[in-house]
């Protein structure tokens, strides 16, 4: 499992690139809150397949889990999240995604319970570019891996990050999406808020969702 985002922000590109494969997404509304303070988020969730899930904050000894999640992704996953192929994360890049303060840069990740304990399954995150802090416009990005798509996670994670994005004042998500990733589009068309399509130059897609 890893993610990256697109380089507007940071290299490497298009960490919101996701393959999913989702049927619905389920109500915008965790199972417990007791408040929305991202570092020392946790909520328990379910998979669609019964199995127990775990969100929590990212913390920096997570960077070995990123690594090793590079080795559980296809090569077709990794063009899709990246728009190139690698084969690890840089440190400088590890730092970046694990070392984050959770407000400007929020990251959650997703566990599953197994017998030999926690194992790490998804990650989901936003990100307020620093050119444009007054916007209230976060950059969302997540992915799973590949084993485990197909089972709500990435929906899940999403549904957490639109939370806490309320609950912060983020008035807009945007995703960067590959043209022909249909199922990335579906999941965040199925979020169920208002939607808007840009492409670039490039034939990026550009998908704002607006947080009501």
């Amino acid at each position: 499992m890893t993610d990256t985002i697109r380089k507007s922000v940071l290299p490497p590109q298009a960490f919101t690139a996701v393959a999913l494969e989702i049927e619905s997404l389920p109500a915008l509304k965790p199972k417990m809150i007791a408040t929305i303070k991202a570092k020392d988020y946790c909520v328990r969730e379910e998979t669609l397949d019964g199995r127990m899930l775990t969100i929590r904050g990212i913390r920096s000894d997570d960077k070995e889990m990123l690594q090793e999640g590079m080795h559980h992704l296809s090569k077709e996953s990794i063009y899709a999240r990246f728009f190139t192929f690698k084969s690890e994360l840089t440190d400088n890049e590890l730092k970046y995604f694990t070392e984050v303060d959770f407000v400007n840069h929020v990251a959650l990740v997703a566990s599953l319970d197994t017998p030999a304990g926690e194992r790490p399954v998804g990650v989901g995150r936003y990100i307020i570019p620093d050119k444009v802090p007054k916007e209230n416009k976060a950059e969302l990005a997540f992915t799973v891996d590949d084993e485990y798509q197909g089972l709500g996670i990435g929906t899940i994670l999403m549904k957490h990050l639109i939370v806490i994005g309320r609950a912060n004042r983020i008035e807009r998500f945007v995703a960067y999406v590959m043209p022909d990733n249909r199922r990335m589009r579906d999941v965040l068309r199925r979020a169920g808020l208002p939607i808007k399509y840009k492409q670039d130059s490039a034939g990026i897609l550009e998908i704002t969702l607006t947080l009501e």
